[in-house]
């Protein structure tokens, strides 16, 4: 994210993790309940993160994959990004 964060760069997107398979896997976690109770306030911590972060990436990575960035200048992304911190 550091990079994004600095500014939209080709390709810099499809360096990430995938933040969408974390949150799928953390939300199930929740689902299932857990033994654990002193880490479901962490993980409900990072849930939060992800609910925001989750969607600007999938709108980076569509931007990022349609190369719509070489129409705008890069316009587009670098607004994302700024979303992204």
């Amino acid at each position: 994210m550091a990079q994004l964060k600095g500014g939209f760069q080709e390709g810099a997107i499809t360096n990430q993790p995938h933040y969408d398979r974390l949150q799928d896997a953390l939300e199930k976690s929740k689902k299932e309940g857990s033994t654990f109770k002193d880490l479901d306030a962490e993980r409900d911590n990072l849930l939060n993160v992800l609910n925001e972060l989750v969607p600007v990436y999938k709108e980076l990575t569509a931007y990022n994959d349609s190369k719509a960035y070489m129409n705008d200048g890069g316009a587009k992304g670098k607004e994302l990004a700024a979303k992204s911190g």
